[in-house]
């Protein structure tokens, strides 16, 4: 069990080191000493977006919606520059059913 929790500790320092994003926490550095572990991000002045939908206040299902589909945009944008700058493959990418939005275990069909 311990094996597998310093698998996914040096994941997410491999993973969210080499994310570069503007809508996404960077990680600033990071400790593995042992049994101790601890991760350090950067400060996020407006908190997390899973803090402001899922937090006391959350907005209505609407705007929540709203910030979502947002947010999926600027991902696909910077997904396309990326394909585009010749630093993802377009053959890595997977298309979903239908070539629209849609949950595993959706027929393709739906």
């Amino acid at each position: 069990m311990a094996g597998e929790g310093e698998t996914e500790f040096k994941t997410e320092v491999t993973v969210i080191g080499r994310t570069n994003h503007k809508n996404l926490v960077q990680l600033v550095g990071f400790c593995n000493e042992g049994q101790h572990r601890l991760l350090v991000y950067e400060y996020m002045s407006n908190g997390s977006l899973s803090n402001y939908i899922f937090g006391d206040s959350r907005p209505n299902w609407h705007r929540r919606m709203q910030i979502a589909l947002d947010q999926g945009r600027e991902i696909g944008k910077r997904l396309l520059e990326r394909i585009q700058e010749g630093g993802i493959q377009a053959n890595r990418v997977t298309l979903p059913c239908t070539l629209s939005a849609c949950s595993h275990g959706q027929d393709e069909e739906n």
